[in-house]
């Protein structure tokens, strides 16, 4: 008599997927042999997809059936045995050579038998054909899904499917972690070291990954913070194999945005940050051998710690320490040298607000210019297809071009040019009285960020703190604070307003991407 065992196999898909679940198949096989008077066989389940050879349990079988232990099987179907060639193969094999008996399901029982064996091989191959035409399908649904602009897989943090419509499968803003996202990516624009903007995301901001049914609820991780930092999906763009499509979700930044993130993340030489957090390690750098300053405790003769910062000495630099709230001090003192008093505050933006139909009329000529350099960029688009379609392109030359087409279409339609320039001008007008103030208030990540937004190229040399004002903050020292000049007649403080007025007129760009780091520090 032949040694039977049953076999029962599910894939690792939901339950609501499976043809008849591993349960259901035993108790229909122990029936099966309870008529041919088998009873109390041995049962071997495994819960792996067939498609691919490799299955612990099975091989163990196959193994029993070569040694002679094992000479008969009982399944639901031929497909739970195999699903590939190489082990639908291995069954015929050992059936040929006589080690394998016979295959017993409810439908049919196979021997080895020529005929038996040809229905065996059309049955494996149609299971193989249904795994290879399944694959076919969902690789093809996906495409075309990534096409139309939608998340091939799961959404990346701050995104949710749709739940309203599942059939669409849209993705839509997560309404909780959405904004807070968005303002992680944002400080990291702003230069603010990535591991202490997590560290914010998770303890000042309280982020949260979403419940699902065995998972969630916690801070997200390091390496899926650095992970969301590299993903295109948050600037509008989906990389699928190798190449960007256009997405159809609501963007978190802008591609120039993105672009200057993957700046900061390349950058290298800054200093790790430690444990203390400290406001400018990593964004002044030493006055004369120009590398980054850290920051440090340092203990007197007394016992005292006290925070200094330093060059990180990586050649020879004779650069001494300087105490951290002289730093704070000497950068107070500078913005102060460039804050507009209030009488001239209400000047300027009296001022402001009669330019602003000329500003108006300006914005409208550059949206116009940007209409026309899209259309140019769509026709490079397609003229770029068209000459892939005809081959007279190669892979590696059209990859990266159609990227670059891809982020200029996707700056051009998005940028700053296309939003309303009076918005944003009032907030830098703001920050324009404001800037000493709020940073004396503010705590690390503030000061850091005011300093980012007004200052360029920051020095620490003998002790002093070098630093240039970015525009318009440097027209207000320019003007108003010269020696002789401070609040001497009225003509120069005239001539502070042109300055200003013609630089918030001519540069909506500068003056949008200025206004976004202002309005994100004062979010926080």
């Amino acid at each position: 008599m032949s040694s039977y065992v049953i076999y029962a196999r599910k894939s690792t898909e939901s339950e609501d997927r499976q043809v008849l679940s591993i349960p259901a198949q035993i108790e229909e096989l122990r029936a099966l042999a309870a008529t041919r008077g088998f009873h109390d066989l041995t049962v071997l389940e495994e819960s792996r997809s067939a498609k691919q050879p490799g299955r612990p349990v099975f091989n163990q079988l196959l193994k029993d059936i070569n040694e002679g232990r094992l000479t008969a099987l009982l399944c639901w179907k031929l497909d739970r045995l195999a699903r590939n060639p190489v082990d639908g193969g291995s069954l015929l094999w050992a059936m040929s050579c006589g080690k394998l008996k016979e295959i017993v399901t409810p439908g049919h029982t196979y021997t080895g038998s020529a005929e038996d064996r040809f229905i065996q091989n059309i049955e494996y191959g149609m299971a193989t054909k249904y795994i290879d035409d399944l694959s076919a399908n969902v690789k093809r649904g996906i495409k075309a899904r990534v096409k139309n602009g939608w998340c091939p897989a799961k959404p990346p943090p701050g995104y949710l499917p749709d739940r309203t419509n599942p059939e669409r499968r849209i993705v839509i803003k997560d309404p909780v972690r959405f904004p807070l996202i968005q303002r992680a990516l944002g400080l990291v624009r702003q230069g603010t070291a990535p591991t202490e903007v997590w560290r914010i995301l998770n303890n000042a901001w309280g982020y949260r990954t979403p419940l699902r049914l065995r998972s969630g609820g916690k801070p997200i991780s390091r390496t899926s913070f650095y992970d969301l930092l590299s993903n295109p999906f948050y600037c509008g763009l989906i990389s699928f194999k190798g190449e960007l499509y256009k997405g159809a979700s609501e963007s978190m930044i802008s591609p120039e945005d993105f672009t200057e993130i993957q700046k900061q993340l390349r950058r290298n030489n800054r200093p790790r940050p430690s444990r203390h957090e400290w406001a400018f390690t990593g964004l002044i750098r030493c006055g004369e051998c120009g590398r980054a300053v850290t920051a440090s405790f340092q203990r007197n003769r007394h016992g005292v710690l006290y925070p200094y910062y330093h060059c990180t000495r990586r050649q020879p630099c004779r650069q001494p320490y300087v105490q951290s709230k002289e730093v704070e001090k000497q950068l107070a003192d500078w913005l102060e040298g460039i804050t507009i008093p209030n009488n001239t505050l209400s000047l300027l933006v009296e001022e402001f607000n009669r330019h602003a139909s000329d500003r108006q009329a300006r914005q409208e000529s550059v949206i116009n210019s940007r209409k026309l350099t899209l259309e140019s960029v769509k026709r490079q688009l397609q003229n770029l297809t068209e000459l892939r379609l005809r081959e007279q392109i190669r892979d590696e030359e059209y990859t990266p071009q159609r990227q670059r087409l891809l982020l200029e279409h996707q700056r051009l339609e998005e940028g700053p040019e296309s939003k309303d320039p009076i918005e944003p001008s009032k907030a830098v007008i703001s920050l324009l009285s404001q800037a000493k103030e709020m940073f004396l208030r503010g705590d690390t990540a503030q000061k850091r960020a005011i300093v980012q937004a007004v200052g360029l190229n920051p020095r620490l040399l003998d002790r002093k703190v070098l630093i240039l004002a970015q525009k318009p903050f440097s027209l207000v020292g320019e003007r108003l604070y010269s020696p002789g000049n401070w609040r001497k007649a009225h003509d120069v403080r005239t001539g502070v307003l042109k300055s200003l007025i013609a630089y918030f007129s001519d540069n909506s760009i500068e003056i949008a991407l200025q206004a976004g780091r202002i309005m994100d520090l004062a979010k926080r």
